[in-house]
């Protein structure tokens, strides 16, 4: 594997066939931003010539990723990832004559409800209200009624008159504590400062998610006698409420663990909890993207009946506006959906590559403890965009494993995968067709599920399982 590391984007490269190696961008790896919440996202992927000189320079795109980083969904909000909190209020008043030295002031409305001025760019001026909320867990906020009238902490005492207001964004809704890129070489951890071939690679993310209801104080209280000269960061001001750890392990054969750690540092409600999003990828082979949810029921929407089970084209016309996939969608009750697959496909309609992205069952995402813990397994989207969930409804502190992988198809209509983590390996066998296929294994091969017209043997050191239309997981404990 090669790892070479800019200012702003690390690229991780790995065999693919004989031709092409796989390149896999990350972007966000600096530590510079003031406005922007700046966590660690997928930036594209695709293929570069085995023979190509210029390692930046990738040959064939599969996907450009804009917001890959998953957030979470904290008392009714996406907040963390790319999401900053969306309550503040953006006023639009031309020759309101506030500079960086009013940050920090403080405002009342004519309701009587103060507003912190948190940021200016030109004629917007960025406001958040008091908490008007329950509590400071339960925290709610306000807009503005007419005009705002100068309370304290500010240089220009002018009240603001303003043409309009719209929804606005916190400037910062994050706190990094880490972000680093190492490669693993015989064992033994390497910092990428630049450039590096090793034998695997992680990047390793930590930062906290901080309460909006405790931020406005924090600013009013950090400003300097005088005012800002600088805009400040205002990742430094607020309590943490969700503490998010990610781990992004690039594995020899290409495969991306998402290795993540969600821990609440208050009483706030964690609505749901996505490891892994993907968006959707490019038509590189000109018979489109196909997508397939296994373990899943047809479902009907406004647009029409929709069976993933059977792999639905991307391209379609019709398509759910949005669908949250409960457990009357599911095949089985006890063990919910947790991956999909999307092929691509030529112009004769062949499979020629697939991707497939979801949650390994160990840790919290074992069946048993994730049946318990889910509500919503996947909201199916317009945008095509895969939104799989790994827990849903009031989740507690939660850890897992989620993988995205790009792989070539055994055969057309019938593919298997395989995910490395820790000393274990996990197969994923899909039909469409009536085939069958094969994996040579070393070790011990555990069955953990199957739909049932998928049979199966394992002989020869091959598992060897054959079906028209199903699935089939295995776990298989790799011989030391």
């Amino acid at each position: 594997m090669i790892v070479s590391k800019t200012a702003s984007a690390v690229l991780f490269i790995t065999p693919f066939d004989e031709n092409f190696n796989l390149v896999q961008r990350f972007r966000n790896i600096g530590n510079d931003m003031r406005s922007y919440n700046g966590p660690i996202d997928f930036m594209d992927s695709g293929l570069i010539r085995k023979d190509q000189r210029d390692i930046w320079h990738t040959d064939v795109f599969f996907a450009s990723n804009t917001d890959e980083a998953t957030p979470c969904h904290i008392n009714g909000r996406y907040i963390g990832a790319n999401h900053q909190f969306d309550c503040a209020v953006s006023v639009y008043a031309s020759n309101h004559g506030k500079t960086l030295a009013d940050v920090g002031s403080l405002w009342v409305d004519e309701k009587g409800i103060k507003f912190t001025l948190l940021d200016i760019e030109e004629d917007k001026l960025v406001f958040l209200s008091e908490n008007v909320g329950e509590s400071q867990d339960l925290y709610k906020f306000s807009s503005i009624t007419g005009t705002l009238s100068y309370l304290e902490n500010g240089e220009n005492t002018s009240p603001i008159r303003y043409e309009k207001q719209t929804i606005g964004c916190v400037p910062r809704s994050i706190r990094h504590k880490r972000k680093r890129i190492v490669g693993y070489v015989n064992g033994k951890e390497v910092y990428v400062y630049g450039g590096l071939e090793c034998d695997y690679a992680e990047i390793q993310e930590e930062y906290e998610i901080l309460n909006p209801a405790t931020q406005s104080e924090a600013l009013r209280k950090a400003r300097p006698e005088g005012g800002f000269t600088v805009r400040p960061n205002f990742a430094d001001f607020g309590d943490g409420m969700l503490s998010y750890k990610m781990t992004y392990r690039i594995m020899p054969d290409g495969c991306v663990l998402c290795i993540f750690d969600v821990k609440k540092l208050s009483n706030v409600r964690l609505d749901h909890f996505m490891g892994a999003m993907v968006q959707e990828k490019i038509d590189v082979y000109g018979g489109g993207l196909w997508r397939y949810l296994p373990k899943t029921k047809p479902f009907t929407t406004p647009e029409g009946v929709f069976d993933f089970s059977n792999r639905i084209a991307l391209a379609q016309k019709e398509f759910p506006v949005r669908y949250a996939m409960t457990k009357k969608d599911w095949t089985d009750e006890l063990s919910p959906p947790d991956r999909f697959v999307d092929y691509f496909k030529d112009g004769q309609g062949v499979d020629k590559l697939g991707f497939a992205c979801g949650y390994l069952p160990i840790l919290d995402g074992e069946p048993s403890i994730r049946r318990e813990r889910i509500e919503t397994s996947m909201v199916v989207v317009n945008t095509r965009k895969a939104y799989p969930f790994f827990m849903s409804g009031d989740v507690s502190d939660c850890k897992g494993v989620a993988y995205k992988k790009y792989f070539l198809p055994q055969e057309n209509g019938a593919s298997v995968y395989t995910v490395p983590f820790e000393n274990k390996k996990y197969a994923f066998m899909d039909f469409f067709k009536e085939k069958t296929l094969r994996l040579s294994v070393k070790g011990k091969v555990k069955l953990l599920e199957k739909s049932e017209n998928v049979n199966y043997m394992v002989e020869n050191n091959q598992i060897i399982a054959t079906a028209k239309h199903g699935y089939a997981v295995f776990e298989i404990e790799e011989e030391k």
